[in-house]
């Protein structure tokens, strides 16, 4: 069982002030999302993972804002509560088999100028199943993007309160100068990170849309294969009538041509000699 993350030694480390208005509150809120959210999907006798706890934590908040995996991870209480009632808790000794093809994660990184109509020639000589296991992956490292991208949220929220707590307590060039270094460096990743996460939604959407294409052109195939056994049935049929009406006719032209060789041999013995 994974345990949650530390970071509550670094809430316990804040001020007094900052711990009672700012992160009490917020751990109380996700506690009580978190068991609500926990509560509705085994009423509804539905599947309790992160997803779905994130997901339904998002439909019951007001703010519609809900709470997101790392956030449970980090909460003690709320993790707890999830430990507690998910629906599929990984047993002992369990040994995990490896794959027999596995696509990296660095494999995928798209250059922001690359040739669209080469990645999609590409993606056209790729099978189903190859189609299928990149877009798993592509999904994966979305998710872990957006993981990480809900953390540096977190982490900048976080180091914004701080600073403002220093300059409400003392006002310190040098400190403020540290700070803001800090904080751009949390912005420019954010950006970063938001622009990674755009690159990956987009190749979703591709991998969707050329994995509908193939199961279109499937089925295309196979209508043309149901098509052209129909045609084939009903050529095997004119073929066999053809030759039965062939040998009809040629009986026909058989037996005139007997009974014109028994009338032409029955006038010539009359011919008196």
């Amino acid at each position: 069982m994974m345990l949650p993350s530390a970071s509550s030694s670094e809430e316990s480390e804040a001020p007094q002030w900052l711990q009672e208005k700012v992160y009490s509150p917020k751990m109380e809120r996700t506690v009580r999302l978190v068991k609500a959210s926990v509560d509705a999907l085994v009423q509804a006798k539905q599947t309790v993972s992160k997803a779905t706890v994130v997901a339904k934590s998002k439909e019951l908040d007001p703010e519609g804002q809900g709470v997101c995996a790392s956030a449970i991870k980090r909460n003690a209480d709320a993790f707890a509560y999830y430990e507690k009632h998910r629906s599929y808790k990984e047993p002992q000794g369990r040994r995990v088999v490896p794959a027999k093809e596995s696509i990296e994660t660095d494999s995928l990184r798209i250059k922001p100028n690359r040739d669209e109509n080469r990645a999609r020639q590409r993606y056209l000589k790729l099978t189903k199943e190859q189609l299928v296991a990149r877009l798993i992956v592509v999904e994966n490292a979305f998710a872990q993007q957006q993981e990480c991208w809900n953390q540096n949220n977190d982490e900048l929220l976080s180091q914004l309160l701080k600073e403002e707590a220093e300059m409400n307590e003392e006002f310190d060039e040098s400190q403020i100068a540290t700070s803001d270094e800090a904080t751009q460096k949390l912005i420019a990743e954010n950006k970063q990170l938001k622009s990674e996460k755009r690159k990956w939604q987009a190749e979703k959407r591709k991998l969707q849309d050329r994995l509908l294409g193939q199961e279109s052109l499937e089925a295309e195939n196979d209508g043309l294969k149901q098509k052209n056994a129909f045609l084939m049935n009903q050529l095997t049929i004119a073929t066999a009538e053809q030759r039965e009406r062939d040998a009809q006719q040629f009986s026909k032209a058989l037996k005139a041509s007997k009974q014109d060789k028994q009338v032409g041999a029955a006038e010539i013995s009359d011919i008196p000699f």
